[in-house]
C-alpha cells in the first residue's frame, strides 16, 4: 500500500482463486484517479486478453470501441 500511495506509481494486478476458484480479479490501483486510468490505458494489452478469454471474444481492443 506504501508504494501505490507514491506519487507515480501505478499497476494492474491480477489474482486468480482469490475467493472462488477458476475466479480472476484484476485490480487497478494508483495514487490518483488519473493515474488509476493511465494504468487501465497501459495494460489494455493484458486485461483485454484476459477479458476476451472470459467471454470467448476474438477483437482487439481497437475493434470493440466501434460498439
Amino acid at each position: 500500500m506504501e508504494w501505490i500511495k507514491q506519487q507515480g506509481n501505478k499497476r494492474l494486478y491480477v489474482k486468480n482463486d482469490l475467493w472462488e476458484k477458476d475466479q480472476t480479479v484484476l485490480v487497478f490501483a494508483a495514487y490518483t484517479n488519473d493515474a488509476i486510468a493511465k494504468a487501465i490505458k497501459e495494460n489494455r494489452d493484458n486485461w483485454w486478453e484476459i477479458i476476451m478469454s472470459w467471454f470467448d471474444i476474438d477483437m482487439t481492443p481497437a475493434q470493440i470501441r466501434g460498439y
